[in-house]
């Protein structure tokens, strides 16, 4: 969620966290804040996050509760054990292309740049 390249550098992190919901499904941005600990952190920007092992796992957990209960979501994630925990489709994409479009908890795909990765990241 805090990958420099999914980030609006010039947002603050109130900002940034409260594009999609606001926009989407009109949520409470701050309630997402208080969820994974950021009430304090409204008015900072990414490069001054921290996000520790704890912060990652409440973030993912907000995450999954929001996958549970319907929402849907559009995640860039190198996180195979959450996607397969809260998605139904997992789309890997290669330099900007679509190599794979496929169920999360498939462990054999067809492509071999597929099977590739995920033979680093399992």
């Amino acid at each position: 969620m805090f990958q420099d390249s999914g980030l609006l550098p010039h947002k603050n992190v109130l900002n940034n966290i409260s594009l999609a919901p606001a926009k989407v499904r009109k949520m409470a941005t701050r309630l997402v804040n208080c969820r994974v600990g950021l009430e304090n952190k409204e008015s900072t920007l990414p490069n001054q996050l921290k996000l520790d092992t704890e912060m990652l796992k409440k973030v993912l957990d907000v995450m999954l509760g929001f996958a549970k209960g319907g929402i849907t979501m559009i995640v860039a994630s190198h996180e195979m054990g959450f996607a397969r925990a809260a998605t139904d489709r997992v789309v890997c994409i290669d330099n900007g292309k679509m190599l794979s479009w496929m169920n999360p908890n498939d462990t054999n795909p067809k492509k071999s740049r597929t099977k590739e990765f995920l033979k680093h990241i399992l």
